[in-house]
C-alpha cells in the first residue's frame, strides 16, 4: 500500500489573506454591503514519492498569494449576477439589486465568475483558479481550498484528480 500524506497551508499563519467587501442580495443581514478579512487555506493529499515530498509547498503558496493580491482591497462582484444587474461604463461599475444602486469606480471592483459572492462560491472560484495556475504532479490525488471570513469560520471546496 502506498504511503499517503496531507500537506496543510494555514492562510492565517502564512499571510495568505485579503480584505474585501461583498454583498449577498436578499439576505437580511449580509444583504448590506460589508467586508471581511479573508484567509485562504489549502490541504493537498497524495502519495509520497521516493524524494519524500508530495509536492513543493512553494508552488501552491505562490499561486495562492497571487490570487489573494488580486482580490485584496476590492469589492467582489459577480460578473453575471444571479440577482440584479451590473453595468460597466467608462471607469464606473453600477450594481443594482433589491432596490439598491451602487455606482463605484471600476478600480475598486473585481468582477468574478460567480453567481453570488459567498464564502462557498469564493472557495470554488479559488479552487478552479488554482487548478489553472499550478501544475499538480500525478501523485497528488486531491486538494481542498478553504476561505475563512474571519478566524475560524469559512467554507471549503474540494477537487479530486
Amino acid at each position: 500500500m502506498a504511503n499517503t500524506s496531507t500537506l496543510v497551508i494555514d492562510g492565517w499563519r502564512q499571510g495568505l489573506r485579503f480584505a474585501a467587501s461583498h454583498v449577498v442580495p436578499y439576505h437580511p443581514k449580509c444583504g448590506r454591503l460589508h467586508g471581511h478579512t479573508y484567509a485562504i487555506n489549502c490541504e493537498l493529499e497524495g502519495t509520497v514519492p521516493e524524494d519524500g515530498m508530495v509536492m513543493d509547498f512553494g508552488d501552491v503558496k505562490d499561486a495562492l498569494r497571487s490570487l489573494s493580491e488580486e482580490l485584496d482591497h476590492q469589492w467582489m462582484l459577480p460578473r453575471n449576477p444571479e440577482h440584479g444587474v451590473i453595468t460597466t461604463k467608462e471607469n464606473r461599475v453600477v450594481y443594482e439589486v433589491d432596490g439598491k444602486r451602487w455606482d463605484v469606480p471600476k478600480e475598486d471592483v473585481v468582477l468574478v465568475d460567480l453567481p453570488v459572492c459567498t464564502a462557498e462560491n469564493i472557495a470554488t472560484y479559488l479552487a478552479d483558479a488554482l487548478l489553472k495556475r499550478v501544475d499538480f504532479p500525478d501523485n497528488v490525488s486531491r486538494f481542498r481550498i478553504g476561505v475563512d471570513e474571519g478566524y475560524g469560520k469559512g467554507a471549503w471546496a474540494t477537487r479530486e484528480f
